[in-house]
């Protein structure tokens, strides 16, 4: 290649550079144009919240009217428990919930259900902060309507396995919306203390129902706002209490030294298994580190940390032989690194459970 051409190729290079940096220029005003759109439609959709929305910025709602519009709330449309649809109450657009019709599985309730998407996804947005419900509906025949919801209220075991869920509100009457007759729209807000969403009600994170048959309930929208934590009364606790753990129920507790032994036991429903949860033992003693945690891989939602000793008092009701399961983790593998052991009572012959540890750090 001669001077020339390496100097044309040069010249070329350079204008080349030069047509793709102003490419690059205009591709950053565009996509500054994109934010700045962007940013003008999320403050357009702020501003967009229905009135009823307490806060919008830290609010999820689901708008029902002809059509629903959903903004991070969500119901269930058709469930074995009845069926969703669009409908009008004194003038206004609303939707209400009818039996579900039984070819399609139906059994004539009126359960009326909503959740608020991906749970990992709605734990980011709750942070540490409490729940209130905020719900638009129409006050028609008088009656009541129950509310319950998931939350990780370890007082709540209407399911075992799933301790929390159904936990009524203390907002309402005996867990009711009470409906007076007045056949106008009025606008609700209520408190949900230790809400979870985990969706154990059903496949809900909350639920009105059942429904009356002869009522014309029926609902506008409904928003979740996240709002400061409320401060929990502390439980008076024990003069000796030592144990270095956070989750001590205080009804009926004797402390022992560095163990805590908690009242009531498991009672086995006649032919079925034995659940029982580790967080809820009759005994238990944990480390400096111990603590309860949430966490929706574990069987009744919970687990507990650096558990010291345990003790699981239960009545078995249906004779036979058993096979024992555990679930659990242990970090460190070694040939003996837990004992697992069954004590009968004199009231019992023997102890008709036959023990099968797990592996050594299986999780």
């Amino acid at each position: 290649m001669d001077l020339k051409s390496k100097f044309l190729n040069a010249k070329t290079a350079r204008a080349s550079r030069g047509r793709l940096w102003r490419k690059g220029a205009r591709r950053r005003c565009l996509k500054g144009l994109c934010a700045s759109v962007s940013l003008f439609l999320c403050v357009s959709a702020l501003s967009a919240a229905p009135d009823w929305v307490p806060d919008p910025e830290h609010s999820r709602w689901i708008t029902l009217a002809e059509k629903e519009e959903t903004h991070g709330v969500f119901q269930l449309l058709s469930t074995s428990e009845g069926t969703l649809q669009p409908t009008t109450r004194a003038g206004r657009a609303c939707w209400e919930v009818v039996p579900t019709p039984k070819e399609n599985g139906g059994g004539g309730g009126r359960y009326w259900y909503f959740h608020v998407g991906d749970w990992n996804e709605w734990v980011k947005w709750i942070g540490e902060k409490d729940v209130q419900l905020t719900f638009v509906y129409f006050d028609g025949k008088p009656g009541g309507v129950y509310f319950s919801y998931d939350s990780r209220d370890q007082k709540v075991k209407l399911v075992p396995q799933h301790v929390g869920a159904w936990r009524t509100a203390e907002d309402l009457e005996s867990g009711h919306v009470v409906l007076k007759g007045s056949n106008e729209w009025k606008t609700k807000t209520i408190s949900l203390p230790l809400a979870l969403f985990l969706k154990r009600c059903n496949g809900g994170d909350f639920r009105f129902g059942p429904v009356p048959k002869d009522s014309d309930f029926a609902l506008a929208g409904v928003a979740v706002t996240r709002v400061a934590a409320k401060q929990l009364d502390a439980a008076p606790a024990p003069d000796r209490l030592e144990l270095p753990a956070s989750f001590v129920r205080s009804e009926g507790v004797v402390v022992e030294g560095r163990r805590v032994r908690f009242p009531g036991r498991f009672a086995q429903e006649p032919g079925k298994p034995i659940v029982m949860e580790a967080e809820c033992a009759t005994s238990l003693q944990t480390d400096g580190r111990g603590e309860l945690g949430i966490d929706p891989t574990a069987s009744g939602g919970a687990y507990v940390h650096y558990v010291v000793g345990a003790d699981y008092a239960f009545t078995v009701k249906t004779p036979g032989k058993y096979q024992a399961w555990e679930r659990g983790r242990y970090p460190h593998d070694g040939s003996w690194n837990h004992t697992a052991r069954c004590s009968a009572t004199r009231a019992s012959p023997r102890c008709p459970i036959a023990w099968s540890p797990p592996k050594t750090g299986s999780g």
